[in-house]
C-alpha cells in the first residue's frame, strides 16, 4: 500500500561506519502543489512525485515528518529543510530542547523558573502530582471487586471475574497549590514552597456531600509544604468566588482550562470551615496566568456525514469550533432528530451517501441533470467545507458483533472508503473520523493503516488515538478511536489532555507490534485536574419514571454535572423538565434476576447464581 519511492523525515540521527554505505541517493523534498485544495476528484489528485521520477532508482522523495511516538504524519519543519550547514544537527537540537523542557531551570535574576514550556513565578497557582500534600482525607469513588472463592456450579460465570483485575483503580486528581516561594537547594534542585488548597474530597465530607460541590471548588488553608518543582504538572488559575461575574461558576470555568475557585477557608487544626482572612480575600495571581480559550474569527463550516441525530456535530458546535451547515443521513427518523437538534439553516440530506457522492462528483464534472439534483438538495460546493466530521457505521468493527464476516458487515465497513472519498473531493481544512476502539485494531490495524495512507497520499497531516469519554466528564465507560487530519497549510490539532480521572482501562492501540497511547503524552500517574463523574452525579436529580411519556418535573440540580447539563443559555436558567424519561417494560423473570445481584461495589451479572427461582416469590 506504500509508495516505494516515498520516505519520511524523522526525529532521529545516528553515527554510522563508512563501510555500511552502499551507494548515494538523492532524496528530494516535494511539497503539495499550490492548487492542492482544488485537485480533489480530478485525475491529478492521484499524481505523486513517483509518477515523474519513473524508474530512477537513486531518487526518492519525502513530504511529511513521521513521529514514531504518536504515529502522526506532520508537516516538515522549515528548520529541518535548511539543516545543511554541516555543523548543527536539528534532530539533536530537538531532543536537547525536549530534555530541557522536562527539567526545571531556575532564573535567579527574575526569581522564576521554566518547566514544561511554562514560566512559574511567585503567586502562581499550580497543579501537582497526587499525594504531594500529607492530607488526612482523600475520598474517591471507585469500583472494588472483592473476588472470593465460590462454588463454580452455583456461580458458573464468576470465574470471569477472577481472571480480570480485582480492582479498577481510580487515581486521585491533582493537588492544587499556590507558589509562595522558590529556591535552589544544596543538591541544585529547584524547590517550591506551596500553599495547599484543599478539595471537597479532602475536608471530611461523605460522598453524598462531595458530589454536591463543584468539581473545581477548592478551600484556602494555612498549610504550606516545600517540595521539588518536578512535582508540578502545570499551571492553573485560582480565583476568589466574589471576583467571578458569571451567574454560575461553571459558566466561568467553561471559558478556559484548569480554572478553580474558592469562597471559604478550611482550618486543618479544627477540621472546620471558616470565613476567609484578608490575605485570602486579597490574593491575586499574575495577570498572564488566566488560560481562557482563544476566540475564533468565525466558526468552521462543517459537513456531518453519517450524521445520525447529530451528537458529534452538536459537541463541535457547543465548543464554538464549528457550525454545522450540511448533514447527510440515510435513516429518516435519525435525520428528523438531527433537524430538531440543529438550527434551521443546516441543510439535511436524507439519502444514501454513495448516491450523494456520485451526484456531487457528476455535478462538478458538468453534468446538468446532476447539478439540478444537487441544487435541490443544497449540497455544498468545493471550497465551502472547512471541517468534515463523521462516524461511519461501526457494526462491522464492534466487538459486540459476532458476524464480522457477513456481507452486511463488509458493506458497512466499505463506507469508510466512501467517507474518505468525500474528504478527497472537498479537501476540507480539517477532517475527523470517529469509530469504536476496535476500528483501530480490526484485522491487525490494516483498516486504520489504509485510512492514514489514503489521507497522507491526499496531502493531509494525520494522527490517531483512543479517547475515553469518562476522562472528559462523562459518567460512562465509552472508548472511541479518533482519526484527525489537517490540510498542509493548517496546524494539526493535538489530542486533548484528559480532564477527569477515571478507571484505569487500557487505551493503547497495537499496530505492527508497537503500542500507541496518546493519553500518555500528557499527565503522569494516570491523574487529571478533576475527579471522576459517577451515576449519582449524572442522574440523582431525576424524578420517578413517567410511564405516560410526557414531560416530568425534575428536582433542582444538585451536582456540578447536573448544573452543566440542565443550564439553558437562552433562558439563562436551569431546565426544570425532562422529556422521554420513561420506564422500559421489564418482565417478572428479568426483575427477579436483577434482584439476585448483590448491592455491593463491583457486582454485576457474573454474580448471578445458577438456580431456579419463582418470580412471584423472589422478593
Amino acid at each position: 500500500m506504500a509508495d516505494p519511492k516515498e520516505v519520511f523525515a524523522v526525529y532521529d540521527c545516528e553515527d554510522i561506519e563508512l563501510y555500511r554505505f552502499i551507494k548515494p541517493l538523492h532524496i528530494q523534498y516535494s511539497p503539495v502543489p499550490d492548487n492542492w485544495s482544488s485537485l480533489g476528484g480530478t485525475p491529478e489528485s492521484i499524481v505523486t512525485p513517483t509518477t515523474h521520477i519513473g524508474g530512477q532508482d537513486q531518487i526518492l522523495w519525502y513530504r511529511k515528518l513521521y513521529d514514531p511516538d504518536t504515529a502522526g504524519f506532520l508537516e516538515v519543519p522549515q528548520i529541518l529543510l535548511h539543516d545543511d550547514d554541516g555543523i548543527t544537527c536539528y534532530t539533536c537540537s530537538h531532543f536537547e530542547s525536549e530534555f530541557n523542557n522536562q527539567t526545571p531551570l531556575f532564573d535567579e535574576s527574575s526569581n522564576t523558573f521554566v518547566y514544561k514550556k511554562q514560566t512559574f513565578t511567585k503567586n502562581c497557582a499550580v497543579m501537582l502530582t497526587p499525594n504531594s500534600f500529607n492530607l488526612t482525607f482523600r475520598k474517591k469513588k471507585g469500583k472494588t471487586r472483592n473476588v472470593e472463592a465460590k462454588d463454580p456450579n452455583l456461580y458458573p460465570e464468576y470465574w470471569n471475574k477472577k481472571k480480570k483485575k480485582s480492582k479498577l483503580e481510580v487515581s486521585d486528581p491533582f493537588d492544587i497549590g499556590i507558589i509562595e516561594d522558590m529556591y535552589v537547594d544544596q543538591d541544585k534542585k529547584v524547590m517550591v514552597q506551596v500553599r495547599c488548597m484543599y478539595r471537597p474530597e479532602n475536608i471530611g465530607y461523605d460522598w453524598e456531600e462531595i458530589v454536591k460541590q463543584d468539581i473545581n471548588k477548592v478551600y484556602w488553608t494555612e498549610s504550606k509544604v516545600s517540595l521539588s518543582a518536578e512535582n508540578i504538572e502545570g499551571l492553573c488559575h485560582v480565583e476568589l468566588r466574589s471576583n467571578i461575574t458569571e451567574k454560575e461558576p461553571f459558566l466561568w470555568s467553561q471559558k478556559g482550562l484548569f480554572k478553580f475557585y474558592y469562597e471559604e477557608a478550611f482550618n486543618i487544626e479544627s477540621n472546620q470551615l471558616e470565613p476567609l482572612n484578608e490575605e485570602a480575600k486579597n490574593y491575586a495571581q499574575p495577570s498572564d496566568s488566566n488560560q481562557d480559550l482563544p476566540a475564533l474569527e468565525r466558526p468552521l463550516n462543517m459537513l456531518d456525514v453519517f450524521s445520525g441525530c447529530g451528537g458529534l456535530s452538536i459537541g463541535l458546535e457547543q465548543s464554538g469550533v464549528a457550525k454545522c451547515r450540511w448533514a447527510i443521513e440515510w435513516d429518516a427518523d435519525a435525520a428528523q432528530a438531527f433537524k430538531t437538534n440543529h438550527s434551521e439553516d443546516c441543510k439535511v440530506v436524507v439519502d444514501d451517501v454513495n448516491k450523494v457522492l456520485r451526484e456531487i462528483i457528476d455535478q462538478g464534472n458538468g453534468d446538468d441533470e446532476r447539478a439540478n439534483s444537487r441544487k435541490e438538495k443544497q449540497l455544498p460546493k468545493k471550497g465551502e467545507v472547512d471541517l468534515m466530521c463523521g462516524g461511519p457505521p461501526c457494526q462491522g468493527f464492534s466487538v459486540m458483533n459476532t458476524f464480522h464476516e457477513g456481507d452486511k458487515a463488509r458493506f458497512k465497513n466499505s463506507l469508510i472508503a466512501t467517507y474518505l472519498s468525500f474528504c478527497d473531493y472537498f479537501r476540507p481544512s480539517y477532517f475527523i473520523l470517529e469509530n469504536v476502539k476496535n476500528f483501530a485494531q480490526f484485522n491487525g490495524g490494516r483498516i486504520l493503516i489504509l485510512c492514514m495512507r489514503a489521507l497522507v497520499m491526499m496531502g493531509y497531516q494525520c494522527q490517531f488515538g483512543v479517547l475515553q469519554a469518562g476522562n472528559f466528564g462523562v459518567a460512562q465507560n465509552r472508548k472511541r478511536a479518533i482519526l484527525l487530519a489537517a490540510a498542509p497549510n493548517c496546524p494539526l490539532p493535538h489530542f486533548p489532555a484528559i480532564m477527569n480521572v477515571f478507571e484505569q482501562m487500557p487505551l493503547t492501540i497495537n499496530v505492527d507490534d508497537k503500542s500507541f497511547d496518546v493519553n500518555s503524552n500528557h499527565w503522569r500517574n494516570n491523574s487529571a485536574p478533576y475527579r471522576n463523574m459517577t451515576a449519582r452525579d449524572a442522574i440523582s436529580d431525576l424524578a420517578d419514571t413517567n410511564k405516560g411519556g410526557q414531560k416530568v418535573l425534575c428536582d433542582d440540580p444538585v451536582t456540578w454535572l447536573q448544573r452543566t447539563i440542565r443550564w439553558c443559555h437562552k433562558k439563562q436558567d436551569y431546565i426544570s423538565q425532562v422529556s422521554h424519561h420513561e420506564e422500559k417494560g421489564t418482565s417478572e423473570i428479568v426483575m427477579a434476576r436483577i434482584a439476585c445481584i448483590p448491592k455491593t461495589l463491583g457486582a454485576d451479572w457474573r454474580d448471578l447464581p445458577n438456580k431456579c427461582i419463582d418470580p412471584q416469590n423472589s422478593a
